[in-house]
């Protein structure tokens, strides 16, 4: 996806994400800032510069793989996928960000998974629903 390949290009430009420290600025931000109620949960984390830094490279690591993903098998596509649409989603719950959700996630469908393929949506939220019932009994 063209985006991703901007995003990774751009990012590069910038100072504080190359020294690890975007998120930082961004989470403090009082224009683009972390929702309210995540804050009391964040703000702790924004402490510890090994967090933000290691958060901060993390999101370019996997822009690049988002970006390369297309000449991945398909098997290695779907794993990604999920990554992806998990990653888009934390950005809608910590800025707000709704419809980009919902526009990226539909944009990564249509990209990770071939034309020829169906894409079974009830089954990947089954998926999902079993990962987050696990997630909470232990």
């Amino acid at each position: 996806m063209l985006s991703y390949t901007l995003t990774v290009l751009l990012l590069n430009l910038v100072e504080e994400w190359l020294n690890g420290t975007a998120l930082y600025y961004y989470f403090q931000s009082p224009l683009m800032g972390i929702s309210t109620w995540l804050r009391p949960v964040v703000f702790p984390l924004l402490s510890n510069p090994f967090v933000i830094t290691i958060s901060t490279l993390g999101i370019i690591f996997l822009e690049v793989i988002l970006f390369i993903s297309i000449a991945l098998p398909l098997k290695a596509r779907r794993k990604i996928l999920q990554l992806g649409i998990m990653f888009h989603l934390l950005i809608a719950l910590f800025f707000g960000l709704i419809s980009f959700f919902f526009a990226t996630a539909g944009g990564l469908i249509l990209y990770m998974i071939p034309l020829e393929n169906n894409f079974n949506f009830k089954n990947f939220i089954v998926k999902w629903k079993r990962l987050f019932t696990r997630l909470r009994l232990t």
